[in-house]
């Protein structure tokens, strides 16, 4: 990708004004042991609110200490902020990542590059590009019930997308200096980008797993787009619940703010209902060996459907015909006789290799 116009100063790290703990990311305590660490790893305080809070404290940027570097007015070199970016995914990314499966970071682009993608979006938006999120094997109503956006699916190549491009690029980046050091993982690729908005009628997305079965699916990475966002408000905080711990994660979605986290079982969630419309664009990373076995089971399956698709059919011609047969020895009336119970088999094979594919189409990867 062509290498983006906006010259970009610590772009990977957060201001030096950071929000105070009412705009992070709340571990509400539910009891137990453990929860400490966690919340000052993320400056946060237990309670279901955080009104508490001492905006002073000077850990509320959500990025250790080591890490808040003041700016410089200097330029900084493309070499420099390689290394701002190494340091930030091996000092930070990392260990928040292996540590507590989850990950946020805050001011990622800046406001200009932010705002050339949110533009972006509301055009995609706006142009009646996006179409209502779906789930495998469900009819229309019911899947609104569940979840309530509205997506489309970007590259980054399209016309009018060059500034989501470069959001994909940078989400590149980090996961290729942290590849190999995020446990087992072997990443070697990513799916499209999910571009998404919740209307804001009170829209929301039920609590679920991004990959229960399997699929490849390792790290999901979700950028929010959402300027002036309270959550009092608002509502369309979304809420994690890592597998296993006494405690869940709500995290607001705020302006140029980057979530990491797990995609498999260890991190059910949900987006609570929404009351303003709501932007987010979420890239899933592929680990590439679970990606293979994911795509050879999906191949064996295919091949099992196609082999009862022609069995079925030839043994409903057949039936059929011997029907008939027996039908007109009978009465001399010439009848038309539909097996219904070989298509009832058809549809069962033809829903659950939908449901294996769910909505991580293959011919993304």
């Amino acid at each position: 990708m062509a290498e983006h116009q906006e010259s970009l100063s610590e772009v990977f790290f957060p201001e030096d004004n950071a929000r105070n703990d009412t705009q992070g990311m709340v571990i509400v305590s539910t009891g137990g042991e453990g929860t400490g660490k966690v919340q000052h790893r993320y400056s946060v305080m237990s309670g279901r609110n955080s009104e508490s809070a001492d905006p002073q404290d000077g850990e509320n940027s959500g990025l250790p200490c080591q890490l808040r570097k003041p700016r410089s007015n200097r330029p900084k070199s493309k070499e420099h902020k390689r290394l701002n970016t190494h340091k930030l995914v091996l000092q930070y990314i990392v260990p928040c990542m292996n540590s507590y499966g989850l990950c946020i970071i805050d001011n990622f682009l800046g406001n200009k590059v932010g705002d050339r993608i949110l533009q972006e979006v509301r055009c995609v938006h706006e142009g009646g590009k996006m179409q209502d999120g779906q789930l495998a094997c469900q009819k229309l109503d019911k899947s609104k019930a569940i979840r309530g956006d509205k997506i489309a699916w970007v590259d980054g190549t399209e016309t009018g997308c060059h500034n989501i491009g470069f959001l994909l690029s940078r989400m590149d980046k980090l996961i290729t200096f942290a590849d190999g050091k995020l446990g087992s993982y072997k990443i070697r690729g990513r799916h499209k980008a999910m571009v998404a908005c919740y209307p804001g009628n009170g829209a929301g997305y039920v609590k679920h797993v991004d990959n229960p079965n399997g699929d490849g699916r390792c790290v999901t990475c979700i950028y929010y787009l959402n300027k002036h966002w309270n959550a009092k408000e608002h509502g369309g905080v979304l809420r994690i619940f890592p597998e296993g711990k006494s405690y869940v994660a709500d995290i607001e979605p705020l302006f140029d703010r980057l979530l990491l986290f797990w995609s498999d079982r260890r991190n059910p969630h949900e987006v609570q209902p929404s009351f303003s419309t709501r932007y987010a664009i979420t890239v899933w990373y592929f680990d590439s060996e679970e990606r293979a076995e994911a795509k050879r089971r999906f191949r064996d399956l295919t091949g099992l459907f196609s082999f009862c698709q022609c069995f079925f059919t030839r043994q409903h011609h057949v039936l059929a015909e011997e029907f008939q047969t027996q039908l007109r020895s009978l009465s001399g009336l010439r009848l038309r006789v539909r097996a219904h119970a070989f298509r009832v088999v058809l549809a069962l094979c033809d829903a659950a290799l939908k449901s294996y594919a769910s909505t991580d189409s293959f011919e993304h990867s």
